[in-house]
């Protein structure tokens, strides 16, 4: 995708994410006086402020950061703090200085954005802790690694369904990165690697 055409596509969505966001702040006194929930099409209730959520992670991939890593996932702490907040669980973030990293496209830095949300997400919903950790640090042979990591109850394991653990791996191999998942008593740690290079 062209700069240009990159920033026709922002500017739409951001507009199509205003909508939704004011669509949400005139349903939600509605639906919390209703005993109906409001439903989409499919009869499944609809969370609006999570599709606003989906739709904020979507366009803040699209931004274009060239090669550096640490103002990508600064990009992405912005998105997903609000989300661990509105679930009563704080975000520590610790990131150092970092090389460059080439080779992004707005499908990989998706898919990166997507990992890291499942990982914290992951935590602050089933770990029972309410603070999740995310270390940003350069590593040997140019690349990054970020790991994210909780003090709950762990027993973190893979489900069908190609969701969580699984979905957390496919994504990692789809960037060229290199991830372990690591969860025991004293909780649970996703590392993530990337190379100098993606691709």
């Amino acid at each position: 995708m062209t700069r240009d055409g990159r920033h026709v596509v922002i500017g739409t969505l951001g507009r199509l994410g205003a909508v939704l966001m004011l669509v949400a702040g005139l349903l939600g006194p509605l639906a919390a006086q209703s005993q109906t929930p409001v439903r989409k099409y499919s009869g499944a209730p609809m969370d609006l402020d999570l599709q606003g959520a989906d739709l904020r992670m979507v366009l803040a991939s699209l931004a274009d950061m060239g090669d550096d890593p640490g103002m990508m996932l600064a990009n992405f702490r912005d998105q997903v703090e609000p989300q661990l907040r509105g679930l009563g669980v704080a975000l520590d973030w610790h990131m150092s200085v970092l090389p460059p990293v080439s080779g992004w496209t707005s499908s990989t830095v998706l898919e990166l954005f997507r990992l890291l949300q499942e990982a914290t997400l992951n935590a602050a919903r089933h770990s029972g802790t309410d603070r999740v950790r995310v270390d940003v640090l350069p590593i040997g042979g140019g690349g990054v690694r970020v790991m994210v990591s909780d003090r709950g109850r762990g027993g973190a394991v893979d489900r069908p369904g190609g969701y969580g653990l699984a979905g957390m791996r496919r994504r990692a191999a789809l960037i060229g990165g290199q991830i372990l998942i690591d969860s025991d008593s004293s909780g649970t740690r996703v590392i993530l690697d990337l190379p100098r290079h993606l691709g």
